[in-house]
């Protein structure tokens, strides 16, 4: 624009300036190209995440060391600049498709990794026709159950390989899964898919502790998260590293995780979103949450004890199987071998156990885990204490008044020799009539936690066995009433043929 004027002024213009301003339409052209080719290479650089970064690392020093000639030796009035604009052009259409395609298999990894994470094993409604069943078919039914679901997950979980050996053609060039270029990619990847197997088994505990109804006690409840990557809930930075040493905090020893350290739930809850946490006395919760009982017990009267079938510790029994069965979920997902996406499978030794390279390994100490299991044995134990106490009155009832108390049968016959008075038997008639209608009376059938105890059989006993004393008394009763009767009809012939005697003199009248 200078030399333009100045020209017009009628000055001499330097050779180069004139040069400049006869390829003015040529530089702004140049220009225009070349920021058109850094806005391509801004929008294809500035959204890479960094696990992407690391990825296409090589791709993406390729592509600058085509981009850094732009810098020296290149300048304004170069011969080659046409030439380097275009070799840039194609290093950014391959950057750009190969991050297209690393990211459209990425997005089916992450399809895989959120429906890992969202699963949950043990569901309400495999259990909604089965009402309050017997506690093994309980077992069988959220083992059979969540098996198929495990199974179907761990198939998406292996799924997942042949998408990173896609992802390692596209930019290693090679089908191995065990490429150095993806090294770093394959461990962020299986720690996602770790994450997601940790939110699996915890929302799958949280469901089973739901569906027993731990919160009729009036202690807290916990939901199952809805989990969502990226979104509301527990996301991959809420759960421990997978790489943490074994065996702090607890140990899993058998069913139950054992604590090696004092702690509790307290943490864990503190964690939680509050949608997830009752305070005590919050009845609306209890609405929300209370489910029919699962588990169904009988109770029958063997003389003189009461029999539980199933006993307490069958249910126990089986209920720890089922979170042993939750808590060994992880069990079924494999490691991968350091550096790859190939899965670790031991090789047997004679005379050795196999070691074990699943996900369970690593997540048997997870915090979280802990704190759910040991803020679920008082529940259960309170459970179990409130249904002794319901049991314990009808082991306790009638025994002041001798319900069940041992009698001969010759102790009734030998009521009628000895003439007990009316009032003993008013009285032994009134209380065993009374305690029959109690006993028909009393609640036979008590709902505590995910246990529905069936008293009836008890109940029916005890008025049975009232009823029976009843009519034992009035048995004896009436035996009694029927020789005094005999007694007195002997006595009033005795008299009435004295009447018919004729007396001989004054003193046989009188």
């Amino acid at each position: 624009r200078e030399a333009k004027l100045l020209d017009r002024l009628g000055f001499e213009i330097p050779e180069a300036a004139l040069n400049v301003t006869l390829q003015e339409s040529t530089f702004h052209d140049t220009v225009a190209r070349l920021r058109e080719m850094l806005h391509r290479y801004h929008a294809a650089v500035d959204d890479l995440k960094p696990i992407e970064c690391q990825l296409l690392q090589r791709k993406l020093a390729e592509l600058r060391s085509a981009i850094r000639p732009g810098f020296s030796p290149l300048n304004w009035n170069s011969l080659h600049i046409a030439a380097y604009i275009e070799d840039v052009g194609k290093r950014l259409t391959e950057f750009s498709n190969t991050l297209l395609q690393v990211r459209k298999s990425a997005d089916n990894l992450e399809d895989t990794c959120t429906e890992i994470g969202q699963a949950v094993l043990v569901r309400e409604e495999d259990l909604r026709d089965a009402g309050a069943t017997e506690v093994s078919e309980l077992h069988e039914i959220i083992e059979r159950r969540g098996q198929q679901r495990l199974d179907d997950l761990v198939a998406k979980h292996r799924s997942v390989q042949p998408v990173l050996e896609q992802i390692e053609g596209q930019v290693a060039q090679t089908a191995t899964r065990t490429s150095p270029l993806l090294g770093e990619y394959y461990r962020y990847w299986e720690r996602r898919f770790h994450n997601a197997i940790t939110r699996m088994t915890i929302a799958s505990i949280i469901n089973f502790q739901m569906l027993l109804n731990v919160d009729v006690m009036g202690h807290r409840v916990l939901r199952p998260p809805r989990i969502s990557h990226g979104g509301a809930g527990m996301d991959d930075a809420d759960v421990d590293d997978m790489d943490g040493p074994d065996g702090e905090g607890a140990v899993l020893s058998g069913a139950m995780l054992i604590p090696a350290a004092p702690g509790g739930g307290a943490e864990f809850a503190a964690s939680l979103p509050a949608a997830m946490i009752r305070a005590p006395g919050d009845e609306s919760a209890v609405k929300e949450v209370g489910r029919p009982p699962l588990v169904l017990m009988h109770v029958t009267h063997a003389r003189p004890k009461l029999v539980l079938k199933p006993d307490i510790y069958n249910i126990s029994k089986h209920i720890r199987r089922c979170m042993d069965f939750l808590c060994c979920a992880p069990k079924a997902f494999s490691r991968w071998l350091h550096g790859t996406c190939i899965e670790a499978r031991p090789e047997a030794v004679q005379g050795m156990t196999p070691p074990d390279f699943s996900h369970y390994m690593d997540m048997k100490s997870n915090k979280q885990i802990i704190s759910i299991m040991m803020d679920m044995d008082p529940l259960v134990l309170s459970m179990l204490t409130e249904i002794r106490d319901f049991i314990g009155r009808w082991e306790e009832f009638g025994i002041a008044d001798g319900l069940w108390k041992e009698r001969k049968p010759s102790s009734f016959d030998r009521m009628v020799d000895r003439g007990f008075p009316i009032t003993y038997f008013d009285a032994k008639l009134n209380t065993y009539s009374r305690l029959a209608d109690k006993a028909e009376d009393m609640p036979s059938m008590r709902d505590v936690g995910f246990i529905r105890t069936d008293c009836s059989d008890v109940s029916r006993a005890h008025a049975d066995q009232a009823r029976h004393l009843v009519k034992k008394y009035a048995a004896v009763l009436l035996k009694g009433a029927q020789r005094r009767m005999a007694a007195l009809q002997e006595q009033w012939d005795e008299l009435v043929g004295q009447l018919d005697e004729r007396p001989q003199d004054l003193d046989a009248l009188k």
